[in-house]
């Protein structure tokens, strides 16, 4: 502490601890450390206990100075009621105690349980997936006829006519035992060359143009070519009236496979034609040796088994030339 020129003295406050103890009288000047002076001070015990202030009681204002409450705004007190719902008092349960162990062996489980129940969930999703649809093009090129047909109907005439283009018997028979119609039987029939059935059929068959022209070739077959050539009228084909014209010539009726010759000048139904009459001529004349009753058994026998060779020659005079 600096020294001062002053004489005379003065009242300290001493404070401790932030809270008033006393005062002292301290006689001016002074010299020394601040220090020195506070421990003689401390030491001396001259410190003079500070009185107790007492407080004096409020006076109450009287009515009329007494200020009305202010009411507290209500959006002051939504955000304290809002405040305590987002601040509740946290409360500590008091749980027991579980061995690690314990912990273990509910994880384990739990684990196992997830793991299940995701595996039949999947397992129900994969089995509820419905598989695609195969294409049409797939289903025919891999030989699934009758499952094309099911998963598109509408392509049941296609299959059938590709069988049939196809010459596929064994195929057609087993999609028309699926799918019978009119129409399907007879392109089977024509097929597996029973004729009597293809006009049994074509009475109720869509008829076609390749259809009609079958059912002319039935009629030839069945020796019957006067209704090939009123089926061809219509038509009016080439093919047709080379076969027809053959059919004439199979019943030795070749004026009628001439005359229907001039319309379409085929070399092919004309070579018939002489080679026919050729046949029909040795026919006629072993068919006079097997009735003539004065040739030998022999004779006879060899006349009626030539005949049957030159029958089967004229039956089949041309069917597998053009």
């Amino acid at each position: 502490m600096a020294d001062h020129d002053r004489t005379g003295s003065v009242d300290l406050y001493v404070v401790i601890d932030g809270k008033p103890v006393g005062t002292f009288n301290l006689t001016l000047p002074v010299t020394g450390k601040v220090e020195d002076v506070m421990s003689r001070i401390l030491k001396s015990g001259e410190i003079s206990p500070t009185p107790e202030v007492v407080s004096p009681e409020p006076v109450p204002n009287p009515p009329s100075a007494i200020k009305p409450s202010v009411t507290q705004p209500k959006r002051k007190q939504r955000i304290r009621k809002k405040a305590r719902r987002e601040n509740p008092k946290r409360r500590r349960l008091n749980l027991p105690r579980v061995s690690s162990r314990v912990v273990k062996l509910v994880a384990g489980a739990l684990t196992v349980l997830v793991l299940t129940v995701g595996a039949v969930i999947g397992v129900s999703t994969i089995a509820s997936r419905k598989p695609p649809v195969p294409s049409y093009t797939t289903l025919v090129k891999a030989g699934h006829y009758e499952k094309a047909a099911k998963i598109y109907p509408a392509k049941r005439d296609t299959i059938a006519a590709r069988l049939t283009d196809r010459g596929d018997t064994k195929e057609l028979k087993k999609f028309v035992s699926k799918f019978p119609t009119a129409s399907r039987r007879f392109d089977l029939a024509f097929l597996t060359k029973d004729y009597k059935k293809v006009v049994k059929f074509g009475d109720d068959a869509s008829m076609t143009t390749e259809r009609r022209a079958k059912l002319a070739v039935a009629y030839v077959m069945l020796d019957q070519p006067d209704a090939a050539q009123a089926i061809n009228a219509e038509l009016g084909s080439k093919k047709l009236s080379v076969t027809i014209a053959l059919g004439y010539i199979h019943d030795s009726r070749f004026d009628d496979a001439a005359t229907l010759n001039d319309t379409f000048k085929s070399d092919v139904v004309a070579k018939a034609i002489s080679i026919g009459k050729q046949y029909q001529s040795g026919i006629d004349k072993y068919q006079k040796i097997a009735d003539d009753a004065k040739a030998s058994a022999t004779q006879r026998d060899t006349a009626r088994q030539n005949i049957k060779t030159l029958k089967h020659q004229l039956k089949t005079l041309g069917q597998k030339e053009e």
